[in-house]
């Protein structure tokens, strides 16, 4: 082997090739697996939706569903593909065609297996039409244009005349007979060819099959389509859903897809009505599909190629990669340097420490700088030196103390507590949320920094409790009002302005934290979750959160909301003013809110207050205030809290207190529909049973200064299989429905937990059932039913007894699968057949059962609760003993892959009696029972007794516990079965859950009444494709020089590796890296330069959105990472600015901008996407706005053909921009100054809401300054007519001379003028309106364009709002806090004067920082003239010149 040469072993491996290719006989496969159909499932958001096709109900609505009118419903088609294309055939030469197959054939065709279960449903008063059809299509385009009717969504009149150019195949399935004659029926399946005169039919009649269904025969069908590629020759089979294939086809035919389709095609559905209408719906999907190798044509000089390509790469490779080292680690230091060095120091970001930095400020953690502990592990106080904490605000830097959060605990739940944490945490910037410093992780150790607080947590305060508490003087009552108003502002920031909601979950008061003025930040974010853009609410299989604090309906459902943090907030208000725990520890009276609601029903409302305050300590107007104000926050039902806006604005003054019912009314469950059960919570104690989430103590994150005290509370740990709650010797089950309740619309709420919760549940809950439920939420087959507000699982009384109520089974189950176990990567069956490398899934449920004896009779045989393989009916013979769930057959079987709870009311054999619950494995043999009676509990009593069943499973644990009482009654502490249960050994994959009954010659009702679940949700599997299908020979032949180029490439990659890891600081073994925290989800990510230039198009003229002096601004479509709401591979349009090279100032106007825009986050600012600094190019990345802006809609040239804004659109934009300006002045932790707020600023989203944008003439404020300005000589900057005239005298930029351009932006928006117009002889806007207020005519502002559609007071309230803001005096303009209240119409609109008053100067009543004014007389000016303005106003980055379309256009995008 040593003398032989190159080509001798490249000869060699071509005939290897050659004679193992002949053995590759099977290609790969790839699968795709639908159970159901979510929007917010990534896998059926990928799909390609065309024409009216949607989701909805779980089901793909290939033409539009029953929420839309009739009319919507006729003359539609819709088709749905899979995302990608598959390569169907490929040709082949001679040579590979015989080796591979043994025939001459020059193509190769795949194979294919595709099964998807319909429902094809119509209205009883309509007939069916037109069809529909899985396809085969040679694009992704959709359906043709005039494709309804009987084109079934593939051709059209036009493209009928041209079968053969149409190169589509598809199965129909064809429910009108069309004039024509090619249709046999109405009622058939057809092969489709180019056009819908299909080549073969077949009538469904003689399989009794009818695919079109409606309310008095509904059915839902499954299709198994099998298309052979050598055999050339399709098979379609069809049966009702549920049941096996059946073993002979409905239409068989040959059929060679390389004739009649292209190489590469797509799959997927189509269909279409007519003026007969019908609901195409697709309930299910699986295909799987043969795929080609990556070597994509098969030519005989390929093999050498791919020999001698690798081989010389090889000989080379020493070469270069010795030359590439030197440049690529200069490269990469010098990248790596700037990057760095930019994050370091880029203003709002959470920073890196070194680990020693941080042992090295806490002195190695010493305990005597401990300021708590909880579930996580430890906080400490530590100080930094200058250097280690840049300052974002200017001032010089200096030692800086923190609270450095330590996670302790060793095991994978730490790692996601932290990244869960800092992922929410660093999102939020506002004055009242506790900032997050940086993070840190080196060998496994995983460390917050938080800013500390140095006057602890509030609950030490207003508790005093410990021997140094002690010490401390009660707080005053103006700390606690401005406590109270302070926690608010921030729980108001995270419910509705910063985009998308925050729940916190966790608020008490030892999450409040004080800083040095005892201004209070609310911290401890590691509960909290971030819900998406189209959710309102969070479930968990546990309840998160402390005791006391928890919402009733919250216990109940696990469902977290807003409501659910407000009611926390009342009961934190509560203890602010009192003085006293939310748990007072008193069994008459163990809650705080029912002892305050006792002194409010006594008229003693003010005996509540904290005597510690004395008598005159307080004020007895507020205290009234926040005492009704934490009684309505914290009222029993969700929906009669008041929302944070309102809070706001009963803490402001601005809206009288709250109405409070002098008795505490009774919680209601459920709250919104349904029969509603009334629980009387007067005596309060949220004891939630074993069921809160892991967390912390209430030290927070943020730095409390708390002793380490073990009588703290704290969150409990979490125990999946404990989730009912008990309330003070109440359960909460999901309802107390009988079954004679009146019917209700279907209480059906299924949700998907959101996406940051991780490995989260699904949930659903019926608090009644509907008919119409049927075959949409749940399957109902057998002899169930669904009748008087319940589930029948057997006929119910309605029905003959003799000939109805005996000998039937029947099941009801839930529509969609679930699943229940997931093999862990690289695990797997052990030979002894344990699951060990399995997961299995938690899950809880429970329902409301009345098992009922008509007439007195002797009941008989039993109820169960059931996991199923499918949702198949009863077998034939389940009746009698056998519950519906096998027969004498197959009773025992392990195939059954069954587990049921059985309620069993007839005694067999091999049970203990005829009243006993029981654990059925495959066989009603239970392999655990108890006997009920003696627990006092009869299942089917003479008087009928409705009952409460929990069920409890711990897929850790691999156990079930069952527990049962009268409904209404608290859950038992005991359950009354429990046994080791291993699903994952057990029951398929992917089961249903639901129930079963059946009787014998005797019979019973089997009824349930309402039903809750909770599943804990596992990660899918992969798609299944890949090469694992590659023959082993096909390896072995190419397997020398690959595993050559594998070689060089991981050389390439371990020196990388070590460059990376040298840069990072080590393998930290906690799989966390820098790049994962600086790339969360809501900050900014670097772009490469490249990636922009592609996203641009190279920045194509005609991406150009608009220029200015700092550069120009380019639409494009970027790639998305995890961090998009898209998530990874999304395509997402951007806005990218380019600073330009040549201006000397461009890279400080960078900078600038992105020190400010990075620290802000508020859903009405437009957010800062990226950045690239890069290849000498200045980028900065924005949301693309796709409705521009919002002078375009008013005054642009493309206006007119623009929709008109509409007067509601106005109020809410001018609201939008005011929120936006009130975060900017007030709730962010520094005070910033926009400096050119104007229409061209003003965004408007895709739904027309306000974003504020570009920053770059904005500035953040010192802390003990008023005002800004830029060095000397920096001149004015802005845009004409929004400039405030007093700042062209002092060059200093405030809140006020932002207010007044703001009123410059509300005049605009109602009058749909500019500031600055020649209109009646004036120059500006504000004076024009201010001439009509003082002639009583103020509506005549209004823009004409809206013809009189508009609400009179509500303009008024505008123009007179504006008029204030423009006020020529800056202290007379109103706050940004009044603006809202005002836009709110909590407060009156402004009084002003009928004459416009006069510019003075310099002012005498105060309202800006004068410091550095040198004027020394004041100057009255008339402000309909310029002439005294500042000579040197011109010099600045913006010019003040009436602006361009073209630069309008710059300003519209960022």
């Amino acid at each position: 082997m040593a003398s032989a040469s190159p080509r001798h072993v490249a000869s060699c491996l071509c005939l290897l090739l050659l004679v193992t290719a002949a053995a590759a006989q099977r290609l790969p496969v790839k699968s795709y697996s639908y159970g159901s159909f979510y929007r917010d499932d990534p896998s059926v958001s990928s799909l390609l939706f065309r024409g009216a096709a949607g989701v909805s109900n779980g089901a793909l609505q290939v033409t539009p569903d029953s929420r839309n009118l009739n009319n919507f419903l006729s003359n539609k088609s819709g088709s749905v593909l899979l995302p990608e294309p598959f390569t169907l055939w490929r040709r082949l030469d001679a040579a590979a065609a015989a080796a591979g197959n043994g025939s001459s054939t020059s193509t190769r065709v795949v194979s294919f297996n595709t099964t998807f279960s319909m429902n094809v449903y119509y209205d009883n008063e309509s007939r069916p039409g037109e069809g529909l059809a899985f396809v085969v299509a040679p694009t992704a385009d959709g359906p043709p244009p005039g494709s309804h009717g009987g084109f079934l969504g593939l051709t059209n009149a036009t493209l009928e005349a041209t079968p053969a150019t149409n190169r589509f195949v598809a199965v129909e399935f064809d429910t009108f007979k069309e004039p024509g004659g090619y249709d046999p029926d109405d009622n058939h399946v057809g092969l489709d060819v180019g056009t819908v005169a299909s080549n073969k039919t077949a009538s469904l009649a003689g399989f009794n099959i009818t695919i079109a269904t409606n309310k008095t025969a509904p059915a839902n069908y499954t299709a198994w389509i099998e298309y052979d590629g050598a055999a050339r020759r399709i098979a379609v089979y069809m049966g009702v859903r549920g049941a096996p294939r059946p073993a002979t086809p409905v239409l068989a035919s040959p059929l060679d897809l390389s004739e009649l389709v292209p190489e590469r095609a797509y799959l997927g559905f189509t269909a279409s009505t007519g003026v007969s209408f019908e609901l195409n719906c697709i309930l299910d999907w699986n295909l799987t599909i043969e795929t080609f190798p990556a070597d994509k044509k098969s030519k005989g000089w390929v093999v050498p190629v791919a020999v001698a390509v690798p081989v010389a790469a090889i000989a080379a490779a020493a070469f270069v990669v010795a030359r590439m080292a030197r440049a690529r680690r200069s490269m990469e230091r010098r990248r790596q340097e700037r990057l760095e060095h930019t994050l370091t120091n880029l203003p709002g970001m959470p920073k890196e420490f070194a680990f020693e930095k941080l042992r090295k400020a806490t002195k190695n953690f010493d305990e005597r700088l401990r300021l708590g502990k909880g579930g996580y592990g430890m906080v400490y106080k530590g100080v930094l030196p200058a250097a280690a904490v840049d300052d974002d605000d200017g001032r010089p830097p200096a030692a800086t103390e923190v609270a450095v959060k330590m996670f302790t605990r060793d095991d994978a739940k730490c790692v996601d507590d932290f990244l869960k944490e800092v992922q929410i945490i660093h999102r939020l910037r506002h004055r009242n949320i506790v900032p997050l410093v940086g993070w840190c992780h080196k060998k496994g150790q995983l460390l917050l920094v938080y800013e500390y607080m140095p006057n602890g947590s509030l609950d030490q305060h207003i508790f005093r409790r410990g021997a140094v508490h002690e010490q401390r003087p009660a707080l005053s009552w103006e700390s606690r009002r401005d406590i109270v108003a302070d926690v608010a502002a921030g729980l108001h920031y995270v419910h509705h302005e910063y985009g998308p909601m925050v729940l916190h979950r966790d608020i008490k008061a030892s999450n409040v934290l004080l800083d040095a003025s005892f201004r209070a930040r609310l911290g401890d974010f590691g509960l909290a979750r971030v819900l998406d853009l189209d959710r309102s609410s969070f479930t968990d299989l546990g309840v998160a959160g402390t005791r006391g604090y928890i919402a009733p309906e919250y216990s109940v459902g696990h469902k977290a909301t807003r409501q659910t943090d407000v009611f926390a907030f009342g009961v934190l208000v509560l203890e602010v003013v009192t003085g006293r725990h939310a748990l007072l520890g008193d069994p008459a009276c163990p809650m705080l809110s029912d002892w305050v609601w006792r002194m409010h029903g006594r008229g003693a409302l003010l005996g509540a207050v904290d005597q510690s305050l004395g008598t005159d300590g307080f004020d007895a107007g507020e205290a009234t205030r926040l005492l009704l104000l934490g009684l309505a926050c914290s009222h029993p039902n969700p929906g009669d809290r008041p929302t944070m806006p309102e809070v706001l604005q009963i803490l402001s003054g601005s809206a009288p207190p709250p109405e409070v019912p002098q008795l505490k009314p009774s919680f209601v469950w459920p709250p919104d529909g349904g029969a509603s059960a009334h629980y009387d919570l007067i005596d309060i104690g949220a004891l939630a049973s074993g069921s809160l989430a892991a967390g912390g103590s209430s030290a927070a994150a943020a730095a409390t200064a708390a002793d380490d005290d073990s009588a703290r509370a704290t969150r409990d740990t979490a125990s999946a299989g404990s989730v009912s709650i008990a309330i003070d010797g109440h359960s909460f089950p999901p309802t107390s429905a009988s079954s004679s309740s009146t019917s209700t619309s279907l209480a059906t709420n299924t949700t998907d937990v959101g996406r940051d919760g991780g490995d989260n549940a699904v949930s659903f809950s019926f608090s009644s059932f509907h008919a119409e439920a049927r075959g949409v939420n749940v399957t109902v087959v057998g002899d169930a039913n669904i009748n008087g507000g319940a589930l029948q699982i057997t006929p119910d009384s309605l029905n003959d007894a003799s000939r109805y109520l005996t000998n039937k089974s029947g099941r009801v189950l839930y529509a969609a699968p679930f699943k229940l176990w997931h093999r862990e990567k690289g695990g797997g069956e052990a030979a002894n057949g344990s699951t060990a490398g399995k997961r299995v899934a938690s899950f809880s449920t429970v329902f409301t059962v009345n098992v009922f004896r008509p007439n007195g009779t002797v009941p008989g045989e039993g109820f169960a609760f059931v996991i199923a393989p499918s949702a198949a009916a009863p077998p034939a013979g389940s009746t009698g003993g056998f519950l519906g769930l096998t027969n004498a057959a197959t009773d025992g079987n392990a195939t059954n892959q069954i587990v049921a709870v059985e309620l069993d009311t007839e005694e067999q054999p091999y049970d203990p009696d005829d009243n006993h619950i029981g654990l059925d494995v495959n066989g009603v043999v239970s392999v655990a029972t108890t006997s009920l009676k003696p627990l006092g509990i009869e299942i089917s009593p003479v008087d009928p007794v409705k009952y409460d069943v929990w069920i409890d499973y711990d897929g850790a644990a691999r156990r079930i516990e069952a527990y049962m009482a009268v409904s209404g009654q608290a859950r038992p502490a005991s359950p009354v079965l429990a046994a080791p249960l291993d699903l994952g050994a057990t029951v398929a994959e992917w089961s249903y859950f639901g129930f079963s009954a059946s009787t014998g010659l005797k019979y019973q009702l089997n009824c349930v009444l309402a039903w809750n679940m909770t599943v804990e949700r596992l990660p899918r599997d992969d798609d299944g494709g890949g090469d694992h299908g590659k023959g082993l020979t096909l390896a072995l032949a190419i397997g020398v020089p690959v595993a050559a180029a594998a070689l060089a490439a991981a050389l390439g990659y371990l020196y990388v590796a070590k460059r990376r890891r040298k840069v990072s600081g080590g393998d930290d073994g906690s799989g966390i890296t820098g790049t994962m925290i600086r790339s969360l989800a809501g900050g900014p990510r670097e772009f490469e330069y490249r990636e922009l230039r592609k996203a641009t198009n190279n920045f194509d003229e005609r991406m150009k959105l608009g220029q200015g002096g700092y550069g120009v601004v380019y639409r494009g479509v970027v790639v998305g990472d995890h961090t998009f709401p898209g998530g990874a591979g999304s395509a997402v349009e951007v806005a990218v600015k380019k600073f330009s090279r040549a201006s000397t100032q461009g890279q400080n106007d960078f900078l600038a901008e992105l020190s400010i825009i990075n620290r802000l986050r508020h859903k009405h600012l437009v957010r800062l996407v990226g950045w690239s600094h890069d290849n000498g190019e200045l980028l900065l990345v924005y949301e693309y706005m796709p409705n521009g802006s919002l002078d375009q809609h008013l005054f642009g040239a493309a206006a007119a053909e623009r929709r008109l804004l509409g007067w509601d659109l106005r109020y809410s934009i001018v609201a939008g921009v005011a929120s936006a300006l009130h975060y900017l002045h007030d709730e962010y932790d520094q005070k910033v100054v926009h400096r050119d707020l104007k229409a061209s600023n003003v965004m408007l989203d895709a739904a027309f809401s306000a974003r504020l944008g570009d920053f770059g003439l904005a500035r953040a404020i010192e802390t003990d300054k008023t005002s800004y300005m830029e060095e000397a000589g920096g001149g004015v900057h802005g845009t004409v007519g929004y400039i405030a005239p007093e700042c062209f005298h002092t060059e200093k930029a405030t809140r006020e001379s932002d207010v007044y351009a703001f009123g410059a932006v509300v005049l605009e928006v109602v009058c749909g003028r500019r500031p600055r117009c020649d209109i009646d002889g004036f120059c500006f806007l504000v004076d024009w309106v201010w001439r009509l207020h003082r002639d009583g005519r103020v509506l005549d502002a209004v823009d004409p364009r809206l013809d009189g559609a508009f609400d009179a007071g509500d303009a008024e309230r505008l123009l007179l709002l504006g008029l204030a803001c423009s006020h020529p005096t800056p202290a007379e303009r109103p706050k940004t806090m009044a603006i809202t209240q005002i836009l709110l119409r909590s407060t009156p609109p402004p009084e002003v004067p009928p004459f416009k008053p006069a510019f003075v100067w310099p002012a005498i009543d105060g309202g800006i920082d004068t410091t550095t004014s040198t004027a020394s007389s004041h100057v009255s000016t008339n402000m309909t003239s310029t002439s005294t303005w500042s000579g040197n106003f011109m010099r600045g980055s913006r010019s003040h010149a009436p602006p361009t379309p073209e630069q309008d256009a710059s300003d519209s995008v960022v």
